[in-house]
C-alpha cells in the first residue's frame, strides 16, 4: 500500500515509521528541514522515502494529515488534488497557541449523527401514536426496535396501569441481540480490512 504523510511531527514521524516497518510504501513530506525527512526515511526503512506534499499524495492510496491545524491550508494547497484517495487525520481543530477549539464548541459531528438517527427513529417506536398506526410495511421494522417496546412499558406506567415487564424484556433482549451484531459487524469489517492490508497490526 502507498502511504502519503503530510506532516513531519511526532505523530506523522511515528506513524510513517510503524507503516514503512509493516511493509507499506511511504512517502514523508512537508516539513521546514528536507534533512529531517531524509532523516525519517532512513530510520523508517527501504520502504520509505521524503517528498514534497505533491509527492506523498500523487499516488498515494491513502493520505495520513498530520499538521497543525494552522497549516492545514497551506499543506493541502500543496498536497494538490486528493480526489479519490483514503484520507486519515489526526489533526484537531486548536488554536495556533493551542489554547482553545476553533470549531465544535457547541456540537460536535458526532452529536449531529446522534440527532439525525433520532429523527428516524423516533417516528417508528409508536412515541406519538401506536404503532399500528404505520403503514404495514413499517410495523415489523418499528417491531424489530428496542425503542417500540421501551416506550410501550414506560406508557403503561404512566397510564396507571403498572409497568410492562413483558416489553421491557423484550426491549431488553433486542438491545443485547442489536450490540452482538454490532460486536460481529466490527470485528468481521476488521478482518476484511487486514487482509485487504487497509490497516496494520502492530506488536
Amino acid at each position: 500500500m502507498r502511504i502519503g504523510i503530510l506532516g513531519s511531527g511526532l505523530m506523522g514521524g511515528k506513524l510513517g515509521t510503524l507503516f514503512a516497518r509493516a511493509g507499506h510504501d511511504v512517502v514523508f513530506s512537508y516539513s521546514h528541514s528536507q534533512d529531517k525527512l531524509k532523516k525519517l526515511a532512513r530510520k523508517a526503512g527501504k520502504t520509505a522515502r521524503a517528498g514534497t506534499p505533491a509527492d506523498a499524495s500523487r499516488d498515494a492510496d491513502a493520505v495520513l494529515l498530520a499538521v497543525h491545524w494552522s497549516r492545514l491550508e497551506d499543506v493541502l494547497h500543496q498536497a494538490g488534488d486528493l480526489k479519490g484517495k483514503v484520507i486519515v487525520t489526526c489533526s484537531l481543530p486548536m488554536s495556533e497557541n493551542d489554547s482553545t477549539l476553533v470549531i465544535a464548541h457547541a456540537s460536535s459531528g458526532a452529536e449531529a449523527l446522534a440527532w439525525g438517527v433520532m429523527f428516524v427513529v423516533m417516528p417508528l417506536s409508536g412515541i406519538f401514536y401506536p404503532v399500528e398506526s404505520l403503514p404495514t410495511v413499517l410495523q415489523p421494522i418499528a417491531l424489530a426496535l428496542p425503542t417500540t417496546h421501551a416506550f410501550a412499558a414506560l406508557r403503561g406506567l404512566v397510564d396507571g396501569n403498572g409497568l410492562d415487564w413483558a416489553q421491557l424484556g423484550i426491549a431488553a433482549a433486542e438491545t443485547v441481540g442489536f450490540a452482538i451484531l454490532a460486536g460481529w459487524f466490527l470485528v468481521r469489517s476488521l478482518r476484511i480490512f487486514r487482509r485487504r492490508g487497509l490497516i496494520t497490526r502492530f506488536t
